[in-house]
């Protein structure tokens, strides 16, 4: 069992007073008296320890009895403190100073010594219970002030018994009490007052909450807030409903927060047009619309002409602003109903909705044509972007929004086909081969996400030594269902999109990783050789690149051979020469493929840094019967022996055609003689040289 808690007594008097002469008692009773013989040194004592309760004579000299009361009622440790006060017992005018004094009960005098201790005892404890009271009430007050959350509470008439501190300011008053006894309508949300309190009272009426109700309040200033309330009954004794007890949380923040993380999910983070998904949406609902008021709805597919060359030769900030710039042109050529989107990379639609005519299209189509006609200003630099428009109409050509969107996009690559910077309307009758164009290209972006591009490699041997010098690396296309394809199959496609970028640095990489594989699996070091497609031999990040692919693989730049055309030269001599300069000045070779087949190759010569010559194919297959295919030959090789180049026959495929270019003094072969191009796994061994692989 607890121990009970020993009471402290302050005992205020002097010489004989009624007070003192009450010590002895209160000590036997288990309470432990502290004396004061004056007002002052009784304040001295609580600001020391404060007692349970305070004895004061009313007949203290100087400074009373009431006024010593007073004093230490008016203390911050005396504020809730029980006090006694001694006075005369006929003395009615005494017993009424002593209230107003703040006492909290009196005894008279002369005092009834054996009942004091226990009267004593019981006033101390109520006034313990009182101010454990008093306590929990601040508590409460303090812990309902300091939560960000308003709280408030109503009685049957709807009036304010009470509020925290965060209501209160948001009222726009300095304390909850000044709150106290109003109704909604004086305060800043007056308009919405009969609304609130039409809620409220249907709490009251059915007795049950309503929880997570949003609104927007509306003040004084105009300003809007968006709130989420909570009301529950209010319940006295015996649990009757005695008004209602509520809760508003000020989430105009998290309403802000929400909108604009819906905003992010339907927009374009370039362009801030609808993105696909909104599109879809939309699109979707204009064909409802379409058919609720039997009219014709238009969707345009826009791609922006050569587009990939801006972002090429300019760089992908400069490409940005021209979308942004192109979504700006668009937007003006539509009606506000319309919508414009971008689906991604160069690609917008335009969904013109309530159509009387299919010619209405055509007018629009027409406006958006001549708005590109003018450059468009890139950090002060004038770049010219035209646009293919594909258009379809609907529920004339497909009444599914998939089929219409197809259609639209078929109709715009027979608007490229035909020459760019113009429109086309999808018909029946497109060919196939568009549509398998478009297929095709899709596929490709799928083939380079799902791994499906590989590296067949092809020996390369010396002609003296027959040895195994190098390997060129083919890229091939593993498609699921139509075998393995070869780069004329897509090729094409590749470098008309951004694909052959990023197809053609996983090339390059995995390359460079095989070579160093070979030689930590004890194979002889040899050279690897890597076509250059026009659009990597003209970015000007290409010894980036090439430096990021050895360091990945730990390969030696004298391990790698770059091989590019005379069509990746032509663009940008001076810039591709500086480039070309710095990867052989790093030891990486260059090889200058297809050579004698254009009109520039001897200029090439003069103003590019190359390590090898290889004469195409198109003049080993007349070999050693065609006197043209000899000449030209014969001459591709003394030129490379005279200019210190290495010259490598491609498409060797005879034993004739071996022997030609031994005696001719070519360095090196390559062909379906040796070995035809195998998949990484089987190409060790390579097979005898001069047979068959």
């Amino acid at each position: 069992m607890e121990e009970e808690h020993r009471l402290v007594v302050l005992v205020v008097g002097e010489g004989q007073s009624e007070a003192l002469s009450a010590t002895e008692s209160l000590a036997q009773a288990d309470m432990e008296v502290i004396q004061a013989n004056s007002a002052e040194a009784a304040r001295q004592r609580i600001r020391q320890q404060p007692p349970d309760g305070v004895l004061i004579d009313a007949q203290l000299r100087g400074v009373d009895g009431f006024e010593t009361c007073a004093a230490i009622r008016a203390m911050p440790a005396g504020g809730l403190l029980p006090i006694i006060m001694v006075t005369a017992a006929d003395d009615l005018k005494s017993i009424e100073r002593s209230y107003r004094a703040g006492a909290t009960d009196f005894v008279t005098s002369p005092i009834n010594v054996p009942l004091l201790p226990h009267r004593m005892r019981h006033i101390l404890r109520a006034s313990a219970t009182k101010r454990e009271a008093y306590s929990l009430r601040g508590l409460l007050k303090r812990i309902l002030d300091s939560v960000p959350v308003r709280v408030f509470w109503k009685d049957l008439r709807l009036r304010y018994l009470g509020c925290n501190r965060a209501f209160a300011e948001d009222a726009g008053f300095a304390s909850s009490r000044q709150v106290v006894g109003l109704t909604d309508a004086a305060l800043p949300w007056a308009a919405q007052a009969e609304l609130f309190e039409r809620e409220q009272r249907e709490v009251i009426r059915t007795s049950r909450p309503r929880l997570g109700y949003e609104h927007s309040r509306v003040c004084d200033n105009g300003e809007h807030i968006d709130a989420q309330t909570n009301t529950v009954p209010l319940r006295g004794e015996h649990g009757r409903v005695i008004g209602v007890l509520g809760t508003y949380e000020d989430i105009t923040a998290r309403k802000k927060a929400e909108a604009e993380i819906r905003f992010l999910a339907q927009r374009d983070t370039v362009t801030g047009l609808p993105n696909r998904a909104l599109f879809e949406d939309r699109l979707s609902h204009a064909m409802d619309n379409a058919d609720r008021n039997k009219r014709l709805l238009g969707l345009m597919f826009i791609d922006l002409d050569h587009f990939k060359r801006v972002n090429d030769s300019l760089g992908h900030h400069r490409g940005d602003e021209l979308l942004i710039r192109a979504a700006e042109r668009l937007k003006r050529c539509v009606r506000r109903n319309d919508t414009v989107a971008r689906l991604g990379g160069d690609e917008f639609t335009v969904i013109v909705e309530m159509l009387e005519r299919v010619e209405h299209c055509t007018a629009v189509a027409g406006k958006i044509l001549q708005a590109f006609q003018k450059p468009f200003r890139l950090d002060g630099q004038a770049v010219s972007a035209t646009a293919s428009i594909g258009i379809t109409v609907y529920p004339l050509s497909a009444e599914s929004s998939h089929e219409l969107l197809r259609c639209a996009d078929t109709a715009m690559y027979r608007a490229k086909e035909a020459g760019r910077n113009r429109y086309r309307f999808y018909s029946a009758d497109m060919d196939a081969s568009t549509l398998l164009r478009i297929e095709t290209e899709r596929t490709l972006q799928r083939a380079l996400e799902l791994n499906q591009f590989e590296l067949w490699y092809q020996p390369q041997y010396d002609m003296g030594t027959e040895e195994l010098v190098g390997f060129e690396a083919l890229l091939r296309w593993n498609h699921p269902d139509r075998g393995v394809l070869l780069p004329e199959q897509f090729l094409k496609l590749l470098e008309e999109t951004d694909l052959i970028m990023p197809v053609g640095e996983w090339a390059l990489r995995t390359a460079c990783r095989q070579a160093a594989a070979w030689i930590d699996q004890g194979r002889e070091p040899v050279r690897v050789a890597v076509n250059l497609s026009s659009r990597q031999v003209n970015d000007p990040d290409l010894v980036d690149t090439v430096t990021a692919a050895l360091e990945d693989a730990h390969l030696e730049p004298s391990h790698l051979e770059l091989e590019i055309t005379e069509n990746c030269l032509v663009q940008d001599i001076q810039g591709v020469g500086a480039i070309l300069e710095t990867l052989k000045g790093m030891g990486v070779k260059i090889a200058l493929d297809d050579f004698g087949t254009g009109y520039h190759s001897l200029d090439f010569l003069k103003h590019f840094a190359l390590d090898t010559l290889k004469i195409d194919r198109y003049f080993i297959d007349g070999l050693p019967d065609d006197a043209d295919d000899i000449a030209i030959t014969t001459a591709i090789i003394a030129l490379g022996r005279n200019l210190g180049l290495r010259v490598v026959a491609e498409g060797v495929e005879s034993g004739a055609q071996l022997a030609h270019l031994r005696a001719q003094g070519c360095d090196s072969v390559q062909g379906f003689l040796m070995s035809r191009p195998q998949p990484v796994q089987d190409i060790w061994p390579t097979g005898d040289f001069g047979r068959s692989g």
